[in-house]
């Protein structure tokens, strides 16, 4: 997709550990203007879990174990990269509720409009707080769970880009409780 603008701010370098107040200023002037576009009406999620693509790195690869607490909680399964740039953020501006495993797809929830609740999966090499600053400036309440590497003989030991596997019983609590 193409975005045209007539003038832009940029950045040196993007840095999700410390952005600025502008980025958000920035996302709702966005999300304002692809709001006011005028398109069909559509029902969007207000309860979504983000999934990696399947080709990716550290995604969680027991998501048909989970699926159950995620569909008694309303949840849908997304994978954004397979979405328009509109709406990815037009789910974002209508979620209250998002489930991300780590990556890039969660950067999504600067466009939050509605103080979801985020709770964000990890491999257990890579917790980090790079999307929990992101959350609160968005406005988010924020939560993690960190899962238990799943071992291949291609990576036997747990590294950034591993996969993991989420314990279904401290999901579902996890769940429960955002």
């Amino acid at each position: 997709e193409a975005v045209a603008a007539r003038r832009a701010l940029m950045m040196t370098r993007a840095d999700s550990w410390n952005l600025p107040p502008f980025c958000r200023v920035a996302a709702d002037f966005l999300a304002a203007r692809i709001e006011a576009a005028p398109e069909p009406a559509r029902t969007l999620p207000r309860r979504v879990y983000l999934k990696r693509a399947a080709q990716a790195v550290r995604k969680v690869v027991n998501i048909a174990d989970l699926k159950p607490a995620l569909d008694h909680f309303g949840f849908e399964i997304l994978e954004l990269g397979g979405l328009s740039l509109v709406d990815q953020i037009g789910v974002m501006r209508t979620a209250t509720h998002v489930i991300a495993e780590h990556g890039a797809g969660l950067a999504n929830i600067i466009f939050c409009k509605a103080t979801p609740v985020v709770l964000e999966l990890f491999n257990p090499a890579c917790p980090q707080p790079r999307y929990w600053t992101l959350a609160a400036l968005a406005k988010c309440s924020y939560g993690f769970l960190v899962g238990r590497h799943a071992a291949t003989p291609a990576a036997p030991a747990a590294d950034w880009n591993t996969d993991y596997v989420i314990e279904r019983s401290e999901f579902e609590a996890a769940v429960a409780a955002v």
